[in-house]
């Protein structure tokens, strides 16, 4: 029941990340150009938009999660106890999603501004750096609830990761910003 009912929230949960993912690779091409032709005002506004848009499908996703779960349980199967597993799930799986429109887009940012170590580390930290060892050892001291809490527990630690090193990627963007006006105003 607990794998089964995991499989279809995690299938709601990707319907509802697909268009993040669209956003994110979408929005990198404008950041990379923007960033190579020294326009970081334009950088910051097409990860800003980005980061909105986002940020806006997984907050829709999360009330629908949050609102509707029975029902999107439903259409995997009319089992009772399926549709009453999978519904407490959702409500802690899906606990965080608001975040991770920010986490994605965040991470695309170094990938499109020629970073992809930072990239890297930041795209795998939710799944492999944070989620595999939450797996392994939430279950251990809280069973079920260890490996549902898992999932959420790995969002936040990656979002949090994502805002550590995109503060400081801003604050060079705005110093770069201003010693590219410097220049043009020295000629």
């Amino acid at each position: 029941m607990a794998v089964s009912g995991m499989g279809a929230v995690n299938s709601i949960l990707v319907l509802i990340m697909m268009p993040v993912f669209g956003i994110s690779q979408g929005v990198q091409p404008i950041i990379g150009f923007n960033y190579g032709a020294a326009k970081f005002d334009r950088v910051k506004e097409a990860l800003k938009s980005g980061m909105i848009f986002a940020s806006a499908i997984t907050a829709l996703g999360f009330v629908a999660a949050m609102v509707y779960p029975g029902p999107m349980m439903s259409i995997f199967t009319e089992d009772k106890a399926f549709v009453a597993f999978g519904t407490h799930a959702m409500g802690i799986i899906m606990m965080l999603l608001p975040v991770l429109g920010f986490q994605i887009v965040g991470s695309g940012y170094f990938q499109a501004v020629g970073k992809p170590k930072q990239a890297m580390f930041l795209t795998l930290s939710k799944q492999v750096l944070f989620l595999i060892p939450a797996l392994l050892v939430l279950p251990l001291f809280f069973k079920m609830m260890g490996l549902l809490v898992a999932v959420p527990l790995s969002d936040l630690l990656a979002t949090v990761m994502t805002a550590i090193w995109l503060v400081p990627e801003l604050k060079n963007l705005n110093k770069k910003q201003r010693e590219a006006l410097a220049q043009v105003e020295m000629k």
